[in-house]
């Protein structure tokens, strides 16, 4: 894990962990990262960054299965940990690194963005995407997206998800309705607003 001013254009930190880094998230006191360790880890790392040049591990957490993507949500209470085998996402308390609720979900793996107090999960195995009320973890609607949209950002009051299979990028509103899907390659990795 390596921490890097960016005015300056310089590394000012590194953190070794046991496996590679994947994903990765902030909370939002922009003190503590949760940070994935594969694309199907048996552990994620939770590291202190309150002083950036210096990380420090806190310790390890074992998910109740191999995991994927890690989003800690906008309120900061909790985080959402999404399975790189099984068809599987663990909410978790943040403070006591606790798992909360198991949920069902489409093909792995799975990622997540947040939008308006929704959780957008995807499925690109599947061509799916769920929409749930974020803090009670209910899910609201499931929409079908084409195959292949594994990445999903939120931006401007829209989520946001390309396909690798398809080319295409999909535009969600903050109910879960795919407003367009516009085909923009042969393949569509990741989406961005500027």
């Amino acid at each position: 894990l390596v921490t890097i001013d960016v005015a300056r254009g310089e590394v000012v930190g590194r953190l070794k962990l046991s496996l590679w880094p994947r994903h990765l998230s902030l909370s939002p006191d922009g003190r503590t990262l949760w940070v994935g360790l594969g694309t199907a880890s048996p552990r994620f790392a939770v590291v202190d960054v309150s002083q950036p040049e210096q990380p420090l591990l806190r310790g390890t957490i074992a998910p109740p299965f191999p995991m994927h993507d890690v989003v800690i949500a906008p309120g900061g209470r909790r985080a959402w940990v999404t399975s790189g085998t099984a068809r599987t996402i663990a909410v978790y308390d943040v403070q006591s690194g606790r798992v909360l609720r198991e949920l069902p979900s489409d093909e792995a793996p799975q990622h997540v963005t947040f939008l308006d107090g929704r959780a957008f999960v995807t499925s690109g195995g599947s061509g799916t995407l769920r929409v749930y009320d974020e803090p009670s973890a209910t899910l609201l609607h499931r929409a079908s997206i084409p195959v292949g949209s594994y990445n999903v950002q939120y931006a401007d009051g829209v989520v946001l998800t390309p396909s690798l299979y398809a080319g295409t990028l999909c535009v969600v509103d903050a109910n879960g309705r795919v407003r367009s899907k516009v085909r923009v390659a042969s393949s569509s990795h990741d989406a961005c607003l500027a």
